[in-house]
This record gives structure tokens, C-alpha cells and sequence, in this order.
């Protein structure tokens, strides 16, 4: 899997990405009302792209912290626009993962699990 083609494929579509992306929005919708409570102490989303999936959260869930993350830099902008306070992490989150002892009431991710190349050593 090249990383580096997700990213810039990614990059180059995200002035257009929530115009097109009508199954993500589903997929989004669906995974929130799979939860079972509203309220975390900490959530970290992984692979947050323009924020589809964010901004659900930001309007449904109450948080102390919400982390997120996107291989792409330029995905900041979109989630910092639907709140301020959203840490931001830029990077591939097999690495980040790796780097940090973090734990997180919420892990959550919509569609982006298949960029990830060794599942079972980051589940574990």
C-alpha cells in the first residue's frame, strides 16, 4: 500500500470530497447510532478528513477531549472550522499510535481502516 499516493490522491480531492462522499455521510450517521452513550471523557477519531463524520460527533456527543486525525496536513482547516478546540494530529495513525501512551474513552474512524497495513499489531 503506498501511504504517500492515499495522501495525495486525498489532498488533491478535498475542495470536493463532501459533494461526492454520500456513502461516507451514511456510513457516518450509521456509526454514531451505533453508540450506546453520548458522553466521553476523550475520543480520538482516526482518518477525519474533511470532517463528515466530526461534525456529527461535535453536534451529538459531549467530550473533554476529541482528538483528530488525518494522514492529510491541509484536513486541519475543515476540522478546526467545526470547532476550535479539536486537536488536530497530522500523520499516518499506524505511526502515531505507536509514538503514544494515550487512551481514549472513544476510538472511532469512518472509512479508513483499509489504509491501515498491519491491523493486528494496531488493534493490539
Amino acid at each position: 500500500m503506498n501511504k504517500n499516493l492515499i495522501k495525495q490522491r486525498f489532498s488533491k480531492s478535498l475542495e470536493y470530497y463532501n459533494d461526492n462522499a454520500k456513502i461516507q455521510k451514511q456510513m457516518a450517521e450509521k456509526l454514531l447510532s451505533l453508540l450506546n452513550r453520548s458522553q466521553f471523557d476523550s475520543i480520538l477519531e482516526i482518518g477525519c478528513g474533511t470532517g463528515l463524520l466530526t461534525k456529527l460527533a461535535v453536534e451529538r456527543l459531549c467530550y473533554k477531549t476529541y482528538i483528530a486525525n488525518d494522514i492529510v496536513p491541509d484536513c486541519e482547516s475543515f476540522v478546526k472550522e467545526l470547532n476550535p478546540l479539536i486537536e488536530f494530529r497530522s500523520g499516518d495513525i499506524e505511526d502515531l499510535i505507536k509514538e503514544s501512551s494515550q487512551k481514549f474513552d472513544l476510538i472511532m474512524s469512518n472509512a479508513s481502516f483499509q489504509c491501515v497495513e498491519n491491523f493486528q499489531d494496531f488493534i493490539a
